[in-house]
Parts: structure tokens; sequence; C-alpha cells
């Protein structure tokens, strides 16, 4: 099996959703940074990609290629992420997942998407 992007995936699933309860558009955006912060902890916050920034709450983080990942933590004066900004994050993905299986109508199973499903 190939590797399928989350991108992929969570877009292959708004697809799929009826009467969705949050704004898609911006729920897309916030998976994107996760995904883009998360891959970074493989790096130690170095990211390597176009360059880019997300607001989140108050929270601010700011991508760079070949730099490490700034944000300011609203919770945290240092610089340094606080486990409340985590959890902030985390809260927030659960948020869009629970909205996204409650709008995704599922009587069969979903077949799992590959490169040649659109």
């Amino acid at each position: 099996m190939t590797h399928i992007s989350v991108n992929k995936k969570t877009d292959f699933l708004f697809k799929k959703v009826v009467g969705y309860s949050r704004t898609i558009n911006e729920d897309k955006e916030f998976l994107l940074f996760l995904g883009k912060f998360r891959n970074t902890m493989h790096t130690n916050f170095i990211y390597y990609g176009n360059d880019y920034n997300f607001k989140f709450g108050n929270a601010y983080f700011q991508f760079e290629n070949g730099k490490m990942v700034k944000w300011y933590d609203p919770f945290n004066d240092n610089f340094v992420a606080s486990p409340k900004l985590y959890f902030a994050l985390m809260s927030e993905l659960k948020k869009i997942w629970k909205a996204l299986i409650l709008s995704i109508p599922h009587k069969n199973i979903i077949q799992y998407p590959d490169n040649a499903q659109e």
C-alpha cells in the first residue's frame, strides 16, 4: 500500500459530510497546520517547506523553511510551549473529529481512499 497523506484522507472524508456543524475550510486549515507542526517534532522543530503562518486563538506559529518553528504561547511568556497549549490544540482536534464523524452517514464500511479515488 502506498502512503496517502493525512490531508488527502481528510479531504476524502470532508467530501462525504452532510450537515457539518463547523466551518470546513477553517477546520481543514487547522488540520494542515497541525500536520506541519507534528512533522517538525521529528526534526527538532526545524521546518522544511514553504513559509507559513498560523494563528490559533491567541497563539501564533511561524514556519520558515530551514529554521526552527517560532511560536507565541499565550499560556507562557518565555516562548516555551506549555502543556496548556498542547491541550488546547488536542481539544480542537477532538472537536473537529467529533463533528466530522457525526456528519458522515456510514451505513456500510467507508472504503479506505487510495490514489485512484477522488
